[in-house]
Formats: C-alpha cells, structure tokens, sequence
C-alpha cells in the first residue's frame, strides 16, 4: 500500500511536467539546438549520439543539459520531436537518480525511433526505448553494480514488456530467457507462445515444467528456425523423452562438420541436464577434438555447462580443458548468466 500511494505521488507530481508547456531557459535551447543540429541528420540511421564526448565540458550541450537543465526541463525533452534529444535528456535524468524515470519508460515502451549511438570504441544501432532501458540497467547483465531502478520497478517493467502484444523488441526476447516462473504470468506466456509463435517465450514457459509445455518443446524443435531457442527450452525443462534428441542432434552437428557457436553452447547446456555416463563421454568426446584442431574450441563451452549445472560425474572434466578462445575469467562470468 505504500509503494503504491507513493507511486501515485510522484506521478501526481511528474505528469504535468509532461503535459504542461514550460518556457525553457535560453541557455537549454541553445543546448537543445546544438545537439540537433550537429548530431541529428535524419530518423532512421544517420544519428551519432556523443554522450561522452571530451573537450570543455562547459561548452558541451550534454554537459549543458545535465547540469544546467532544470527536472522539468528533461522531462519535457524526453518528449522532444528528435529522438536524439529524447535520449540525452533521458540520460541525465538517471545520471541524476530523478525520479520519473519509470513513467517515461512506460511512455515511450513503443518508441522505435532509430537512434546511432558512439561510445568510446564503437558505434552502434538501437531504439529510444532500448537505450531508455539499457541507460537504467534493466536486467542488465553488466551493470557493475548500479542501480537506477528499484525490484518493484524492474517487475513493473516486466509487466509492461509481457502484456503489450507484438512488442518483440529485445528487451522483450532478453526478459524471457531472464526470467523467473511466476505464476501470474504463467497464461500470459502460455499465450504468446500459442498466439504468436514466440520461440523465446517457449523458454520461459519451460521454467514453469508443465505438461503444456511438452508438445509445444517438440514443435518448435522441428523448425529448423526455432531449433535453438527450443533446445534452451529442453535446457529450462529435462524431460527424459528429449534427451535421445540431443544426442541425435549433436550427432548430425559432428557429422556435418559445423561448428556453430549458439547451437554448441546450448547443445553442451541442454546435455548437462541429464548427467550420466552417456553425456560424460559426449563430453570427452569434445575434449578429444579440440586436442586434433586448432579451430573453435568445445571446452569453453562445455565448462561453461557443466559449471551451469554441476554434478559429481562431470568432476575431472576440468583438466582437460583447453581455453583459447575465451579465458577463464569470461568463462566464470558466462556460466553465472541468468537463465
């Protein structure tokens, strides 16, 4: 009950800085028009967004607007025309802990608006309301410990990312191999995955290991499209009837010659699952075939597995591994991953 009154305050108090015109301070518009006209060139693809750009802070316009705009005056830019300017404003309204940052998340959940962004070694491509929710740390994997958003406001999230169809953004697919079975989501899931088709969904449906899941597991096995995000699903749901799958799989995998980093790394995931004397030796078997080739490595993988899912019949494994592609430390971090 507080969390909620306390939720309808801080919306009582942000919702007219969204619906009421405010005259901005000149300095801000200058600010504003720099960031358009330097970095806006169109929509769609041509953006650069310099969030970190070096050089005197007190003429850089993101400085500008991070320290010199007022609350109210970010909040109504996260409304500007330019997506560009939406997402600086957005920016340093977290830089500055404010608290709206849900509600304008919630705003622009269907803000699709292109936007390039340059970091400090790459340039990359993403949505306004990507870089909204990767700016907050929302189920971020590499946060480093920073915190924007509370528990309840990540579920929030969560909610609105389930319940509004055809979202299908990347936040979305990363949530359901993020999250946890809860049972008030359990028809929800069920839904998306029957009504849409959704193959991600699949793999947060086979965390609840109900029966409905099964038939569903097998479809989308035989999609070649689907394959991977359904043997994730086998991975979240063991049943024994798939495991002769797996190795048939792995098999045909073996046979053909490929080495395809995602179809490995789950395949190897999804065995750990059922540890026996039979999966042991498929991964010796990997071990073996990295000592004969200096091409892609099985070890990274299957460690990755086997410290996901431990069991005693996999000890040993480990002296035999051979890192080359990725070091131990990364390893660690892959095999801590939420699933």
């Amino acid at each position: 009950m507080k969390i909620l009154l306390l939720t309808l305050f801080i919306y009582s108090i942000i919702i007219p800085a969204f619906s009421q015109k405010i005259e901005f301070n000149p300095v801000i518009e200058d600010a504003v028009a720099k960031i358009q006209a330097e970095y806006f060139l169109n929509d769609y693809s041509q953006i650069a967004l310099f969030l970190d750009k070096t050089g005197n802070a007190r003429n850089n316009p993101y400085y500008l607007l991070k320290e010199k705009a007022a609350n109210i005056e970010l909040i109504q830019l996260t409304d500007h025309a330019s997506p560009i300017v939406r997402c600086a404003a957005f920016r340093a309204l977290v830089l500055r802990k404010e608290g709206s940052l849900l509600q304008i998340i919630e705003q622009h959940l269907t803000d699709s608006s292109y936007v390039l962004v340059n970091g400090q070694c790459t340039t990359w491509g993403t949505t306004v309301v990507e870089f909204m929710l990767d700016q907050v740390n929302y189920r971020s994997k590499f946060s480093n410990g920073q915190q924007y958003i509370s528990e309840n406001e990540v579920e929030h999230i969560d909610s609105l990312l389930l319940y509004k169809e055809g979202l299908n953004t990347p936040s979305q697919i990363n949530l359901f191999h993020q999250i946890s079975p809860n049972l008030k989501y359990y028809s929800r899931i069920l839904g998306i995955v029957k009504e849409e088709n959704n193959a991600h969904a699949l793999i947060a449906l086979a965390k609840y290991h109900q029966k409905d899941s099964k038939e569903l597991i097998w479809k989308f096995l035989k999609n070649e499209a689907t394959e991977n995000e359904a043997i994730e699903a086998v991975r979240e749901y063991p049943l024994p009837e798939f495991y002769p799958y797996l190795i048939e799989k792995l098999e045909k995998e073996y046979l053909e010659a490929k080495f395809r980093v995602a179809k490995w790394s789950i395949l190897y995931q999804a065995l750990a699952q059922y540890p026996s004397h039979t999966t042991l030796s498929i991964f010796k078997r990997g071990l073996i075939q990295d000592k004969n080739s200096s091409q892609e490595k099985h070890s990274e993988y299957i460690a990755i597995a086997i410290r996901k899912y431990p069991n005693r019949i996999f000890d040993g494994l480990e002296n035999d591994f051979s890192f080359n592609f990725f070091s131990p430390q990364f390893v660690e971090i892959m095999s801590k991953e939420c699933h």
